[in-house]
């Protein structure tokens, strides 16, 4: 009995600050809003019923296998594969993730519109930006893959409209600090470069956003004491940590390009250490300056005895200062797709008009591609072929460095319109995501650059907005003034 009356005090006080909140809004403009969400989402809806149950690439297939045979490892993020599992067991397909997963950009991008139109964001930006998430395959294909990444690049857009409150409201209650902690969180539990993004993020806000330190501390502190309880539970369920090839494959890719290249000054004790792992001709064979996957997988380095991640940097930070031209070259090439317009990018099975990497396939996981609409899975898979096969529509759709250079271009201007650096805080999760990859590049998947696919078009009404009143924000931060 007192539970029940618990639970009914609870949900009178649930109701009554929905009613307040119903009450403080501007209502036309939320309508307005949600309509032009729910228009967006419904196109992406489209392509969930084409490609049905979900995209499914090689990652998801192995977390899968993991849950369908009882044994998990860490070279997915446990959560994530945990999160798949759940779903998998209460629907009974990956496909609820998929849509959850719609689900949670649509009603994200709605408070967006709402937002930036409170603020006097023109109409036609704010039209620009929904024509963008809607029309581009990326989006549509994005939200329905079961990628790890499809939820780390959720959690960069939780932060980032978490951070556009926090720099433009000037009465702030606990809920945008607390959805800022949550979103960090997912972003530091389901992808394993995750904890090094949210530090960078916390630690810019910390430098730009002085009026708000005292919460930020506390939301990274609340991070910080949470993630290790994560990664400590996570580790009493997993059968088989990661191999050490996981954590140095950044490194042994560039160590490839220095065994690879004649003119590469080797000391002979490094020489015979390299070669004990895997004989010079193979290191040349197997290297790749845009893709680390023949060094890594195929028999490459995945299963050797490998040394210790320390043993491996100290080898590499030899080899960069004898070579550092060799490095440069590298890293110019292992880059290119992240600031070279047009150049070839893995966009998923979707190219081939599946949902599921059918190479990959086990029968005893019972997941295959089922369109609900064979009509426009074979439109859309012409659709996504053709403006990827052309090297101009390519540049323009697919390429990570169209949004990267729109969005600096816009948050320039954003910030010039503004006198203020307040844009570029709250676009600050996808840019330094971004930053990240500069130095993680070893394989051109345009999975890795989806938060800045996703919060790119954000960028278009910000830079169109006119200059927020001095009232509207916090008037003693830097970044506000």
């Amino acid at each position: 009995m007192q539970h029940r009356r618990t639970c009914d005090i609870t949900l009178a006080v649930v109701v009554a600050r929905i009613r307040a909140l119903w009450e403080r809004i501007d209502q036309a403009l939320f309508y307005e809003a949600s309509a032009v969400g729910l228009g967006v989402v419904g196109i992406w809806c489209v392509y969930w019923m084409a490609f049905y149950p979900a995209i499914v690439g090689w990652d998801p297939i192995d977390q899968l296998r993991q849950l369908h045979v009882g044994k998990l490892f860490d070279w997915h993020p446990i959560p994530h594969t945990l999160l798949i599992g759940a779903f998998v067991e209460v629907f009974g397909s990956v496909s609820a993730l998929a849509f959850a997963q719609i689900a949670a950009a649509g009603a994200a991008y709605t408070v967006f519109y709402y937002r930036l139109a409170s603020l006097g964001a023109p109409r036609a930006a704010l039209g620009v930006a929904a024509t963008w998430l809607a029309l581009s395959p990326v989006f549509g294909t994005g939200l329905i893959s079961i990628w790890k990444d499809s939820v780390f690049a959720l959690g960069t857009l939780g932060m980032t409209l978490a951070l556009l409150h926090i720099t433009l409201s000037a009465r702030l209650g606990r809920g945008p600090f607390i959805g800022l902690t949550a979103a960090a969180l997912v972003v530091a539990v389901v992808r394993h470069n995750g904890p090094v993004l949210v530090a960078c993020v916390f630690a810019s806000c910390f430098v730009l956003m002085t009026r708000h330190r005292r919460p930020l501390a506390f939301c990274f502190l609340a991070v910080a004491l949470i993630f290790p309880v994560v990664q400590i539970t996570s580790s009493t369920l997993t059968v088989m940590p990661r191999h050490r090839s996981l954590t140095q494959q950044v490194l042994f890719h560039h160590v490839a390009a220095f065994v690879a290249d004649p003119a590469a000054e080797i000391p002979m004790d490094t020489a015979a250490a390299l070669k004990a792992i895997m004989p010079r001709s193979e290191w040349e064979e197997r290297y790749d300056c845009t893709s680390a996957r023949d060094v890594m997988f195929d028999a490459g380095l995945t299963g050797r005895r490998l040394p210790s991640v320390t043993t491996t940097l100290r080898i590499w930070l030899d080899l960069a200062i004898r070579n550092p031209g060799i490095l440069w070259r590298h890293s110019r090439c292992a880059t290119r797709h992240l600031w070279l317009p047009g150049e070839p990018i893995s966009v998923g099975p979707v190219l081939e008009g599946a949902s599921v990497v059918t190479r990959a396939f086990d029968d005893e996981l019972d997941i295959r591609t089922e369109s609900l609409w064979p009509a426009a899975n074979r439109f859309l898979t012409d659709a996504v072929r053709s403006s990827y096969d052309a090297r101009l529509t390519r540049s323009l759709v697919w390429s990570p460095a169209v949004p990267l250079y729109a969005t600096l271009l816009l948050t320039a201007v954003a910030c010039r319109r503004q006198r203020s650096s307040w844009p570029l805080v709250v676009l600050l999760p996808a840019l330094l995501n971004t930053a990240i990859w500069f130095g993680l590049a070893s394989f051109p998947h345009i999975r890795f650059q989806f938060p800045l696919f996703l919060i790119a078009p954000l960028a278009v009404p910000l830079a169109a907005l006119p200059r927020v009143a001095r009232e509207s924000v916090p008037r003693s931060d830097p970044a506000m003034s």
